[in-house]
């Protein structure tokens, strides 16, 4: 069986809506499928623009459910949570409670720092080296 869980839509920084991410997964014979658009929410509660913004996420959740079309076409509904220090305070009561089949970890930034910026064609080698060894 096939499986992905690690996918995006255009309500974080995905290419395609979430009906063309379940047809396309779908139709290539993957069966386990979790839908995972990013969260990212700063410590002071402001977001990155390739990432989801907490009013939409009901919307995304219902979304996914209206296109499951029983067990042999079941899409898992989850979210890719960045992780901040001091953010214990600000995260839990966005997630807390929402209907998620998986909550998947991620860490893209040190800090302030966005460190996957790093293999931006726009970043010279030695900046992207700098990057790295903060």
């Amino acid at each position: 069986m096939f499986a992905a869980y690690h996918n995006h839509t255009t309500l974080s920084e995905g290419k395609t809506s979430v009906s063309e991410r379940y047809d396309a997964a779908f139709g290539k014979g993957v069966r386990d499928l979790g839908i995972s658009d990013h969260f990212c929410v700063f410590p002071d509660g402001s977001t990155r623009p390739w990432s989801m913004v907490s009013s939409k996420v009901d919307e995304y959740i219902s979304e996914i459910r209206s296109y499951n079309r029983g067990p042999s076409a079941f899409a898992k509904i989850g979210l890719e949570i960045e992780w901040f220090t001091d953010h214990h305070s600000i995260l839990p009561p966005l997630i807390e409670g929402l209907e998620l089949d998986f909550r998947m970890g991620s860490l893209h930034h040190v800090g302030e720092a966005f460190f996957d910026d790093c293999f931006s064609p726009k970043r010279s080698e030695e900046d992207r080296l700098e990057m790295w060894r903060k």
